[in-house]
């Protein structure tokens, strides 16, 4: 069985430590003022500089910033007592922010919408007042894009691709903004290939993503449309390989470590060339034997519900990630990185996962949890996958909690230790499980 393996994200190490600066006036009473100490550790570069931001929780005025420059170990900042939202942000040289920037204010990419380096952001909010140590997870803000267009034709003496509708703005609560595009002009290469220099782009701000090839050829300019379905993801990369003959694909595999996998998006371009953007390559309806029961394991697959048709011919199968993502921001805190982390996972042949919702979430745990947890449990384990939380604490202390409904709401798999579905915060982080609905049939 082909699974998906994400790489490990960034990971920043603020070790918050009190120091007292004595005032020796006899006059004046001793000053406590506790010192924050920034010590940056990664498993991947970083655009340097980074920017730490300390803004107060209660009015999201900037306190202090301070920056990390490569090869600094640390960087250290005195605030007096009290909450604080700190931002750390790198890869933000091309962009513009207030001098003085509110914890509302925005990000704003180039008048060309897009960055030739990764924008990488983090938060965290603490409450300080003596020791204490709080971890942020940094991650890239942007899609990362590489263009190679193959046997163009021998006319054509310029290409360009324009990418829409994206965001442009992002604020240093986590919030996007925008609806812009983006254009990039390719370069003819000495292997008669067309490229584009890599570049990032903010997600897109509504549910499709729609590119346009234009072609010159002499003094006539022909372009090509296409929509997809979904937009572009946030930590994802997504590499664009097309044939103006064998069609347009997002395709391959591009590595770099800290992002998420390639999404895989096939479609065509050219001369009476029809694209139907609700298309979905993967193979959704397989004929089998019999039809499989919930909660059980079939094909290596996790099969969390199945609602049969009328006549037992054929029924729809909710299966359940085998693979479980820890530490996931709500929607509230980096919006759209669940997603992406879902969405770009596949099992075997079967791409196209997702957050489950409310109703889905609610049907599986009446089926695969409470009483059933260990049994869900041991199949997972039968097939080496990671088992489900029954409600522990998370790394960070935090009762576990599973996200649904687009990140927005949590649940748990046990009702004994909480019934409800509730609203997801934007200060902690959660586990995530995908979701695939497929439909099976029987065999005659």
């Amino acid at each position: 069985m082909k699974r998906l393996l994400l790489t490990s994200p960034l990971w920043l190490l603020l070790l918050l430590t009190a120091c007292v600066n004595s005032i020796s006036d006899e006059s004046e009473e001793e000053l406590s003022l506790p010192t924050l100490e920034v010590i940056t550790r990664s498993t991947t570069d970083i655009p340097y500089p980074l920017t730490v931001y300390a803004f107060r929780t209660e009015t999201g005025e900037l306190m202090v910033r301070q920056a990390v420059n490569e090869g600094e170990t640390s960087a250290t900042l005195n605030l007096p007592a009290g909450s604080y939202h700190l931002v750390a942000l790198a890869g933000s040289g091309e962009c513009q922010t207030a001098q003085q920037p509110t914890l509302e204010d925005v990000i704003t990419f180039p008048a060309n919408n897009r960055l030739s380096q990764a924008l990488m952001m983090g938060s965290a909010d603490l409450n300080i007042s003596g020791d204490a140590t709080a971890n942020i997870t940094m991650y890239h803000q942007v899609a990362a894009i590489d263009l190679t267009l193959q046997e163009m034709p021998s006319t054509v003496s310029s290409v360009s691709v324009s990418l829409s509708t994206l965001c442009n703005q992002l604020s240093f609560n986590g919030a996007l903004q925008g609806s812009v595009t983006t254009t990039v002009t390719c370069s003819r290469e000495d292997d008669g290939t067309w490229k584009a220099a890599r570049f990032y782009v903010l997600p897109g701000s509504g549910k499709q993503l729609v590119l346009s090839i234009a072609t010159k050829s002499g003094e006539e300019t022909l372009t090509y449309g296409y929509t997809h379905a979904k937009s572009l993801e946030a930590n994802t990369p997504y590499q664009l390989t097309g044939s103006y003959h064998k069609g347009f694909t997002i395709n391959g595999n591009v590595t770099a470590e800290g992002w998420n996998e390639t999404q895989y998006i096939s479609f065509t371009f050219g001369t009476g060339i029809e694209n139907d953007p609700t298309d979905d390559t993967t193979n959704t309806s397989p004929t089998i034997g019999e039809l499989p029961s919930a909660c059980s394991v079939w094909q290596g697959h996790f099969v969390a519900t199945v609602t049969p048709n009328s006549d037992g011919s054929q029924a729809e199968v909710l299966l359940l990630s085998l693979q479980e993502w820890q530490n996931a921001p709500s929607e509230y805190n980096t919006s759209g990185y669940a997603k992406s982390l879902v969405n770009s996972y596949s099992e075997d042949d079967y791409a196209g996962w997702e957050i489950p919702t409310k109703e889905e979430a609610k049907a599986i745990r009446e089926v695969c949890g409470n009483s059933n947890l260990s049994t869900t449990n041991a199949l997972l384990q039968s097939i080496g996958a990671t088992p489900l939380s029954d409600g522990g604490k998370d790394s960070n202390g935090n009762t576990i909690r599973y996200l649904c409904e687009d990140a927005t709401a949590t649940f748990t798999w046990d009702t004994a230790t909480s019934n409800s579905i509730s609203k997801a915060g934007s200060k902690r982080s959660y586990y995530l499980r995908g979701v695939k609905r497929i439909t099976v049939k029987a065999a005659e």
